[in-house]
């Protein structure tokens, strides 16, 4: 049985913020999945804490109000990434 791929969801806060992200971490080795006014998805092969990954990296659109997490998740601190 083949490793299991790890993959790793970025989202940015605008799209022009995921090109950048995509353009430095990705190296020109990033495969665009959709792009156009307002979308942007891409992914690429990343190596994150000496293990390789597929960095996935995605932007929203209009603002977060509110999130409820669990308890335990509300401190991001006292959590490894």
């Amino acid at each position: 049985m083949p490793p299991k791929q790890i993959r790793v969801l970025n989202v940015a806060e605008k799209p022009s913020v995921a090109r950048e992200i995509t353009k430095h971490l990705g190296g020109g080795r990033a495969q665009n999945l959709r792009s156009g006014p307002g979308i942007h998805l891409a992914e690429f092969p990343f190596t994150l804490r000496n293990t390789a990954v597929t960095m996935v990296v995605t932007a929203i659109r209009g603002h977060l109000l509110e999130l409820d997490f669990q308890e335990d998740y509300k401190m991001w601190k006292s959590h490894p990434p």
